[in-house]
C-alpha cells in the first residue's frame, strides 16, 4: 500500500475502535464449491424501503475515492463536493426523487428545499417563496439577502466559477421582500428551474464578517460540519436546528478520503464503513463473500465516459481520423472486458437517452462502429486513415481522470483497441479532477480526453452549450455553424416532444462528425451494511448521499462504538 492510502486508513482505524468480525454465514448452495457467491439473477435497482419506525443515532462512515480540497461549493471541482457538500449545503430546490427506486435523472422535475414554492407568471420570470425560520449552522437567519448574495457570488465573472454558466439566461435577481425572490430571464429557458436547483445558498453575513468558504462550511443542511482536513477527513454532526422537523436520524457523518480499494474492502468487512460502490461483479462478489449479509443494488451511472477529441488539433481536426477511431472502438469487447457483459453500450451522441425521439438499442447495434462483427468497420477505418495520410498510424495523448475507477478501465481498453486496429499509440495520462479541469476546460491542452461527461437528457441545455456550442465555456475546438444553430434553437422550444426532435438532430451531427466518441456505461453495485436504511441511490460511481436526512440505522445491529458522533 502506498503512503497516500496508508495515512487515511490509519486515521480510520485509530479513530474507530476495533470490532470483531461477525461470524461468517454458513455456505449456501450458491456459494458451494465456487469460493464466492454467484451473481444473483434478479439484482434490485434500489434498496427496499422498510416500513419499520426509523431509529435515531449512529455515525455513518463513507470513504470517497476523490479527496476534497476546499469547502467552497463553487470553487471545488468534480463530484467530491457532493460527498461533504450535499449534507451541509442546500439549494432553493433539488432534483425530484419521490422514492428510493425512482431515478431522478432525465425528469427535469424539481422539489422544494429552501424555497417552499415557486411560480412562473410568464416564460421569463420565476418567483421563489422562501422558507421562514431556517437558520444557517452559525445561527444566521436565512433570508432573500442570502439568495441574492449566493447567486451573485456564483455568477461573478471575477470568480471564474464553472457554475456561472447555469445563470447564462439570468438577467436580474431581485429581493421582493425578506422571503421572496424574483428572477428575471433574458430569454425563454425551458431548463432554468432544473439548472438553478443545483446552486447552493451561502450565508452573506458569514462572508461579510470575514468568513472563508474554503475553510469553513456554513450551510442550512441536516448536518453541520465541525472538522475539515483537506484531502484527509470531514466530520459533520446532526444539525439540531434543522428546519425539517424530526430529521436527520443519524447522529453524524464521517468522510475519510484517499483509501485504496484494498483498504476500503478491509474496512467494510470489519464493519468500519457503511456504504460503498464497486464497478464490477468480481469486486461485488468479493464483498459478498466477506460480508454475506450486506444489502446491494445495481444501477448505471448518470455519466457517459467517452472520448472528446480536440478538433482544433491535428490530426484530430480531420473528420476522417475521428471517424476511423469511432469505427475502430469495439464497444462489445469493452463491455466484456471492463464490465463482464453487464454494461450498456452508449448510443451515438447518446441519442438513446432521448427515448421515443432517439434510437432503440437494436438500431444502435446495427450502426457502423457499433455493429458486430468488426471486420467491415476496421477495413473502412484503415481506408480513412490512409486517405487522411496516416496509413501507419500516429501517436497522440489520452488524458483522463484517474480518480474514478471506471474511466481508467475504459481508457486502457480504448488504447489497446486503437493500437491493435490502427497502430494508433494512445499515450495515457491519468490526473485528478482539478488538474483535468485546468488542462481541458481552462487551457484546452489535450488531444483526446475522457473524464467529464455529458448526457443529452431532459434538461441538457447547459451541457450542450458548454461542450458543443462554439462559444461555450468548455468547447473542444468545435466551430460548427449547423450545430450552433440547433443548440440555439433547442433553447426556445418549450414543447417536450418537439424539443427532443431537435436534440436528436444535434445527436446525429455529433455522431456523423465524430465530435464525441462514446464507449459504454459500466454496471455499478451499491452496497450497504445490513443496519443501513433509506439510502437513495446517487446513480454515480461515488457513494454520495442524495437525501442524507432520510437515512437511519438499526442501532441494535450496528457497531456500538459508532452510536454517537464525537462533538
Amino acid at each position: 500500500m502506498s503512503p497516500v492510502g496508508l495515512v487515511p486508513l490509519l486515521l480510520l482505524m485509530l479513530t474507530l475502535a476495533p470490532l470483531a468480525c461477525s461470524p461468517a454465514a454458513a455456505p449456501s448452495e450458491e456459494n458451494a464449491g465456487s469460493g464466492a457467491p454467484s451473481l444473483p439473477k434478479d439484482i434490485p435497482t434500489a434498496l427496499t424501503p422498510t416500513a419499520a419506525q426509523p431509529k435515531y443515532g449512529g455515525m455513518m462512515v463513507i470513504t470517497p475515492a476523490e479527496s476534497v480540497k476546499t469547502m467552497d461549493p463553487y470553487f471545488s471541482a468534480g463530484a467530491a463536493m457532493n460527498h461533504v457538500g450535499r449534507p451541509v449545503y442546500q439549494a432553493l430546490t433539488g432534483d425530484k426523487q419521490s422514492g428510493m427506486a425512482t431515478d431522478p435523472r432525465g425528469s427535469g422535475e424539481v422539489e422544494p428545499a429552501l424555497a417552499e414554492s415557486w411560480e412562473m407568471p410568464n416564460d421569463k420570470t420565476i418567483i421563489y417563496h422562501l422558507r421562514k425560520g431556517v437558520k444557517f449552522h452559525n445561527g444566521d437567519d436565512f433570508t432573500a439577502d442570502d439568495v441574492l448574495f449566493s447567486f451573485d457570488y456564483a455568477r461573478d465573472p471575477k470568480n471564474n466559477f464553472t457554475a456561472r454558466t447555469s445563470y447564462r439566461t439570468v438577467d436580474s435577481i431581485e429581493k421582493v421582500d425578506p422571503f421572496t425572490v424574483k428572477v428575471a430571464l433574458k430569454e425563454v429557458d425551458p431548463d432554468i428551474l432544473d439548472r438553478l436547483s443545483g446552486q447552493y445558498i451561502l450565508s452573506k453575513r458569514f462572508f461579510e464578517g470575514g468568513g472563508d468558504f474554503k475553510k469553513t462550511a456554513v450551510g442550512t443542511g441536516p448536518f453541520r460540519q465541525i472538522k475539515f482536513e483537506p484531502d484527509k477527513e470531514s466530520l459533520s454532526v446532526k444539525n439540531e436546528s434543522y428546519w425539517e422537523k424530526g430529521k436527520p436520524y443519524l447522529d453524524g457523518l464521517r468522510h475519510v478520503f484517499g483509501l485504496e480499494q484494498s483498504a476500503v474492502k478491509a474496512a467494510f468487512a470489519t464493519k468500519k464503513i457503511d456504504y460503498y460502490i464497486v464497478t464490477d461483479k468480481v469486486q461485488f462478489e468479493e464483498y459478498r463473500r466477506e460480508v454475506p449479509e450486506l444489502q446491494y443494488f445495481l444501477f448505471y451511472s448518470d455519466t457517459n465516459d467517452g472520448w472528446y477529441p480536440n478538433v482544433s488539433r491535428p490530426p484530430l481536426n480531420d473528420v476522417r481520423v475521428r471517424k476511423a477511431i469511432q469505427l475502430a472502438l469495439d464497444r462489445q469487447a469493452m463491455n466484456e472486458s471492463a464490465a463482464f457483459g453487464l454494461g450498456k453500450i452508449h448510443a451515438p451522441g447518446d441519442a438513446g437517452f432521448l427515448k421515443e425521439a432517439g434510437l432503440t438499442a437494436e438500431q444502435v447495434l446495427q450502426l457502423p462502429g457499433w455493429r458486430q462483427p468488426k471486420d467491415q468497420d476496421i477495413t473502412e477505418a484503415k481506408r480513412l486513415m490512409k486517405e487522411a495520410g496516416f496509413p501507419d498510424g500516429f501517436k497522440i495523448g489520452g488524458l483522463y481522470v484517474a480518480t474514478t475507477p471506471t474511466v481508467p478501465l475504459l481508457a486502457e481498453s480504448s488504447a489497446n483497441q486503437l493500437k491493435s486496429a490502427l497502430n494508433i499509440t494512445l499515450e495515457l495520462k491519468g490526473v485528478d479532477t482539478q488538474i483535468w479541469s485546468d488542462l481541458v476546460n481552462t487551457k484546452g491542452d489535450f488531444d483526446l480526453t475522457m473524464g467529464s461527461s455529458t448526457r443529452i437528457r431532459s434538461g441538457p441545455d447547459a451541457a450542450l452549450t458548454n461542450y458543443w456550442y462554439s462559444k461555450g465555456s468548455f468547447t473542444r475546438g468545435i466551430n460548427d455553424a449547423e450545430l450552433d444553430a440547433l443548440i440555439l434553437k433547442q433553447k426556445t422550444v418549450v414543447v417536450p416532444t418537439e424539443r427532443k426532435k431537435v436534440w436528436a438532430q444535434i445527436s446525429k451531427i455529433i455522431t456523423e462528425r465524430a465530435y464525441y466518441l462514446s464507449t459504454i456505461d459500466l454496471a455499478y453495485f451499491g452496497m450497504t451494511q445490513s443496519w443501513v436504511h433509506n439510502v437513495y441511490p446517487s446513480y454515480t460511481v461515488q457513494p454520495w448521499l442524495r437525501k442524507s436526512g432520510e437515512i437511519w440505522f438499526d442501532t441494535d445491529r450496528m457497531p456500538q462504538d459508532r452510536l454517537k458522533a464525537p462533538r
